[in-house]
This record gives C-alpha cells, structure tokens and sequence, in this order.
C-alpha cells in the first residue's frame, strides 16, 4: 500500500491478534460465568420444574379469553420432602383470573403436581405473559424450586375463527 511501511503493517497485524486473543478470553469468561451461574442455580433449587402442555411439543399455552384452559404442572422433588407449597408471584396475574389448584401439594413418586387454571375475561390484554411459580418445602417454608408457563393470551374472536361450524 503507498504511503506504508514495513513495520506498519507488522503493527497492524500484532494488535489484531492482541485484539482476537482479547475477545478469546472475554468469550470464555462469560461463557465460564453463565455455565456456573446455571449451576449455582441447579443447587440452589433442587427441585425441577415442568409444565405440561395441552398439545405435545407445544412452547406456549394458548388463551382465549372468556374461555377456561387447565394446564397440568410437577416439580420433581428430593427425597425427604412430603408436602410442597406453591404460590404464584404475580398479583395482576390472579386479578386477571389465573390460580393454582391447590396451595399445597403432597409429594408422590418423587412429583409435587398440581393445575394451573386460566379464567379470564373476554377483554383479557392479548399479548405473551409468563406465570412464574415458586415451590416451597411445606415444613420448612425454604424454596426448592421454580418454574414459568408461558402463555398467550387471544382475543375472544380467535375462538370463532377455530370453529369446526
């Protein structure tokens, strides 16, 4: 190139690869910390959550308001815990008209399962939401576990537009 020397572009080079290896290492380190945070995550909650979808392999529970959805949930729980409660986090959640079937749950198997219900009205907000679901051990009021189901909630006129009429 006109007007470069020699040792320009040995320059350009050496900082390009100080900056690769630069970004080498800060890729790795957040890797490193998000790998560990996920397993600080796992010990700190014990319990796994799961929820069961109406239609297998579905990512999102699907609302209609002024409709009811029933949507069937486990946290898998460790041995030695026999009761679990479970309670939702938000408020406008259950103001909307969803809730839990039960506060407490006894452990079987191995599983603390339980339903989440949506009741909501027909002017429902339609946009995604998440229904977050904290499990506690019954006895000793610590959390084991946490869970979401992601919903989606649609105006009432959907439920026509899937008529079989």
């Amino acid at each position: 190139m006109p007007g470069m020397q020699p040792q320009d572009l040995t320059d350009n080079r050496m900082k390009k690869k100080i900056m690769s290896k630069r970004i080498a290492v800060i890729l790795l380190l957040l890797i490193a910390l998000s790998v560990s945070g996920y397993v600080s995550f796992q010990d700190r909650y014990p319990a796994r959550f799961r929820w069961i979808p109406e239609k297998e392999g579905a990512g999102i529970s699907e609302v209609i308001g002024g409709s009811a959805l029933v949507v069937p949930f486990e946290f898998l729980v460790e041995n030695g815990i026999s009761q679990v409660k479970i309670e939702m986090t938000d408020e406008d959640l259950k103001r909307m008209g969803v809730f839990l079937s039960d506060s407490v749950v006894a452990v079987e198997n191995g599983k603390a399962y339980a339903k989440a219900y949506f009741t909501l009205e027909k002017d429902a907000a339609p946009r995604r939401y998440a229904l977050e679901i904290i499990a506690r051990d019954a006895a000793t009021g610590k959390i084991i576990g946490r869970g979401s189901i992601p919903f989606a909630v649609y105006p009432y006129f959907y439920n026509t537009l899937k008529c079989s009429c």
